[in-house]
């Protein structure tokens, strides 16, 4: 077998320039695809609700697994509506986390900032006193085992009201359970995992002229920083069943996001995959400060 000519190592040479290029070409297609998505995962849908939520503290009646998670705070949580009302559920499996939800308390806001609307409402929930709350599963009286959780329990007494602002009622706090107008419920699931759930008319956010649509919001939480007990370093702990700590600092924008199970994501991870496990892994030190996420998402014009 001779040797190639130069003509012939030449049109080889050719060759490979040729399907280098068309890689090249195939790769920056590819990178494109990628940015389109990515850019279309910046928002994700919310799930049509076709019956009406009971807003009582139990999650029972929502899909499973819930389609949105933020590690930083421990959250699981989803987003649904109606042609008339939007219902949210939030729950934390963790039960550092969860206490510190409840001893320094949360604030949920829904921002919208297109030309038409002009929205920033909010719900804040106060800090409550845990002490003598009780550890899960027992009565904090007898010790007992009980079939609910008494810390939940007493949170929801002690919680009584949440404050509100930014929506079309003039009212400034709504009491939980309440059956009309904007509703909110603060409960526990079959784990005995605290539960928030709301439900909120649309036009308290959009105006008593709102016609459906697939109008986009962001969501965007907050979870105070516990105090530190007096006279604790960097070191300090927090244990499930003590300690105490107030609310500090205002609302900021996180960046923590979650996943639908649609597969429009924000920023964490979550999707239709099956709940995280929390227990035993957090970080205590994360107590003392505060956490933050947003989540944008359009509402399901059906």
């Amino acid at each position: 077998m001779g040797e190639a000519s130069p003509s012939e190592i030449s049109k080889q040479q050719v060759k490979i320039r040729i399907g280098m290029k068309k890689f090249g070409l195939v790769m920056v297609g590819l990178v494109v695809l990628m940015g389109h998505v990515q850019a279309q995962s910046d928002g994700s849908q919310a799930r049509w609700q076709a019956k009406p939520v009971v807003v009582d503290g139990n999650d029972q009646e929502w899909a499973k697994p819930l389609n949105f998670y933020d590690s930083a705070s421990g959250l699981l949580y989803a987003i649904s509506n109606s042609s008339d009302q939007l219902y949210l559920t939030f729950t934390v499996r963790d039960m550092l986390k969860m206490r510190k939800m409840m001893t320094a308390g949360w604030t949920m806001q829904l921002i919208a900032k297109d030309k038409k609307n002009k929205i920033k409402a909010s719900l804040i929930f106060p800090a409550a006193n845990m002490e003598r709350m009780g550890d899960r599963g027992q009565d904090p009286m007898s010790g007992s085992l009980v079939k609910e959780n008494p810390m939940i329990r007493n949170y929801g007494l002690q919680l009584g009201a949440v404050q509100v602002n930014g929506f079309q009622t003039d009212k400034s706090e709504v009491l939980l359970r309440n059956q009309n107008g904007i509703r909110i419920a603060v409960g526990e699931n079959l784990e005995r995992q605290l539960v928030y759930e709301i439900g909120i008319p649309l036009k308290e956010l959009f105006g008593a002229a709102y016609t459906p649509g697939k109008q986009v919001l962001t969501l965007n939480v907050v979870v105070n920083a516990m105090s530190r007990p007096t006279g604790s370093g960097n070191n300090a702990s927090v244990h499930a069943g003590g300690g105490q700590g107030r609310p500090q600092g205002g609302m900021r924008q996180g960046g923590g996001g979650g996943r639908m199970g649609g597969g429009m994501q924000g920023g964490g991870r979550m999707g239709g995959g099956g709940q995280k496990p929390v227990n035993g892994s957090f970080d205590r030190s994360s107590s003392f400060q505060r956490t933050s996420f947003k989540q944008k998402f359009r509402l399901n014009g059906n």
